[in-house]
Formats: C-alpha cells, sequence, structure tokens
C-alpha cells in the first residue's frame, strides 16, 4: 500500500466512525483516558484539519468540533485536506507543526496513524465496529514502527501490549500503540 491510499482510507475510516457518533457519546470515556469522545474527536479532527492547512501553505488555526454534525464536518476537513496531500511535491516539502520541522511525508504519515488510531479509539468509545481493514492496518503499524521510537513513546504512547500470536492486524496495531483490542 502507498501512502496516499492509506491516508484516504484512514480519513474513511474515521469519517465512518465519527458519522455514527450521537450527541449522548461526547460525555463517554475513550481509550486515551484525558479524553472523552468530544475531546477525543476535536483533537483528531483538528490534527487533520492542521496539516491539511499547513499541507496546502497555509496556516492553521483554531479548530472547533461541530457537535451536531461532525460527520460530514470530518468529510470536509479530509477532502480538504486528501487534496492538500496530493499537490505535487507536498512530500518533499518541508513543513513545521508541533513535532517541528520534517518533510511533507513524515507528517502525512503521521497523518495516518493519528486519524486511523483515533478512529478506532472512537469506535470502540461509542461501542461501534473498530475492525480495521487487514491492509490498512499492517500499513500503518509499518509507519508507527518507523516513527514511534522509544525515545518518543514515554508520554506520548503507552508501552506496547503483547499480543498472541494469531492477532489480527487491527490487534497488533493497537497493542503497538499501547492499546488492548
Amino acid at each position: 500500500m502507498e501512502l496516499l491510499p492509506a491516508l484516504s482510507r484512514s480519513f474513511d475510516q474515521m469519517h465512518r466512525v465519527a458519522s455514527g457518533v450521537t450527541a449522548d457519546d461526547y460525555r463517554r470515556s475513550t481509550p486515551c483516558s484525558d479524553w472523552d469522545v468530544a475531546a477525543l474527536m476535536t483533537h483528531a479532527f483538528g490534527v487533520v484539519d492542521a496539516m491539511g492547512t499547513v499541507a496546502s501553505g497555509g496556516a492553521p488555526g483554531a479548530f472547533t468540533l461541530d457537535r451536531n454534525a461532525p460527520g460530514a464536518q470530518f468529510r470536509t476537513l479530509a477532502d480538504k485536506a486528501l487534496a492538500a496531500w496530493k499537490a505535487d511535491g507536498v512530500f518533499q516539502r518541508e513543513m513545521a507543526l508541533g513535532a517541528g520541522p520534517m518533510p511533507g511525508q513524515m507528517y502525512a504519515s503521521i497523518n495516518v496513524l493519528d486519524t486511523l488510531t483515533h478512529a478506532w479509539d472512537l469506535a470502540i468509545a461509542t461501542d461501534q465496529d473498530a475492525t480495521i481493514d487487514d491492509d490498512l492496518a499492517t500499513f500503518t503499524l509499518g509507519l508507527c514502527e518507523q516513527i514511534i521510537r522509544p525515545e518518543i513513546r514515554s508520554g506520548r504512547f503507552d508501552d506496547a501490549v503483547p499480543t498472541s500470536p494469531d492477532a489480527s492486524a487491527t490487534e497488533r496495531l493497537v497493542a503497538f500503540l499501547g492499546r488492548k483490542a
């Protein structure tokens, strides 16, 4: 799998899950212990918005979650971000966000893993199907293994959780990120 299709599919996964969130879900706890559903969505949507804005050459601004239509809001953000990521040369251009300056390809990779991980978190929190397609989960696990080095795990990700030899691709991905499927 290549990075752009993975990004598109991670956006599709988040869109599907976000579209299933109801007003009663916003106060529910999530696998991210510091965030309820509303805070998790605000973070995940805000990351897509900020990265898409920076990829298109702009400066990110404040983000506000639309609690009345989160699925539609996410689709709009995702479509805008995906269009920015498809621009010629964007993966090679240096960008700067919270993690500091690095090539666009690295930020796009972070965009995949952040979006897909939080789509899983959101699905778990709202009792939706959290299964990730095997190809996408395997590709994203490969990104995670490159990006989440031991020196950056502390304070950002819990320790990896052991899995059984027959664990699914989704289970292996979320276990690497310190979550229990």
